[in-house]
């Protein structure tokens, strides 16, 4: 009797120490569970910048561990030995074998013009304007006067490239307008041609302010190039500068700037 009524008059006192080992669990397991929550966004989340999603959704790559079915068995695997992809484009650029005899004359008008381009090549731009107001401009016309002269149905070949010649005819006469500007984009598509090849090894830039920095930074190099920059010398002399540049400063720093040294001219496509 006496050890029961011991026991009744300690009873608060081992409640609460009861309820201060329940506190003392409830506050490791919170601990384990932010760990876990930390854990799984330095894995899953972005790295650089502030995730705008709940990271509970994290649980949507294990849902099929949690509504799988484990009495059905698992699928029978299929070998696919290969698979042949449907080429939806000619192998290269160049003109079928059996151009229609009608469609000669464009052909010809189009290698004269690049005849006369890569004659006019090493020119000064005011020059090279004026030959191609001479030489260029009569024959673009010309070349016109017979596109308009073709009565094919639109749904033809040579229908639809008439169609094409008539839409093209503002951007092509622009070259009539700058000595600058070149009659075909091939030098553009050539300096894109290096990180397009590798863009499916760059498919994930992890965020969007990743991939607006690659491509800030391509548009340097490939500009630098064409400007006759080595593009490592330039970027390392951009990246030192700058930070000290005022905004007036800038644009004596672009690639056909003043404040650009010596050391990093002398190896671009320029």
């Amino acid at each position: 009797m006496k050890s029961a009524a011991k026991t009744t008059e300690n009873w608060p006192e081992i409640v609460a120490e009861k309820d201060q080992k329940i506190a003392e669990l409830e506050t490791l397991v919170k601990y384990y569970e932010e760990l876990l929550r930390l854990q799984k966004h330095r894995q899953f989340g972005a790295s650089s910048e502030k995730s705008e999603y709940d990271l509970n959704q994290l649980s949507i790559f294990n849902e099929i561990e949690f509504t799988a079915d484990p009495a059905v068995s698992e699928p029978k695997l299929i070998e696919v030995e290969k698979h042949h992809r449907k080429r939806t484009r000619l192998t290269n650029d160049r003109l079928p074998e059996d151009l229609p005899v009608e469609a000669m004359p464009g052909k010809r008008y189009c290698d004269k013009l690049f005849e006369f381009e890569r004659a006019f090549a090493e020119l000064e731009p005011d020059e090279r304007l004026a030959k191609r107001q001479k030489f260029s401009k009569p024959l673009i016309d010309e070349f016109y006067t017979w596109v308009n002269s073709l009565k094919d149905p639109p749904k033809t070949g040579l229908g639809k490239a008439k169609h094409y010649a008539l839409s093209q005819r503002v951007y092509l006469e622009r070259v009539l307008l700058d000595g600058r500007l070149e009659i075909s984009n091939n030098r553009a598509e050539r300096s894109i041609k290096p990180f397009v090849i590798g863009r499916k090894n760059w498919l994930f830039a992890n965020t969007v302010k990743g991939a607006k920095a690659s491509s800030v930074i391509y548009s340097i190099v490939e500009t630098a190039k064409e400007n006759g920059l080595k593009p490592f010398e330039y970027l390392t002399f951009l990246l030192r500068t700058i930070p000290g540049a005022t905004t007036g400063e800038l644009d004596s720093l672009l690639p056909w700037g003043d404040a650009v040294p010596e050391e990093c001219k002398g190896s671009g496509r320029g």
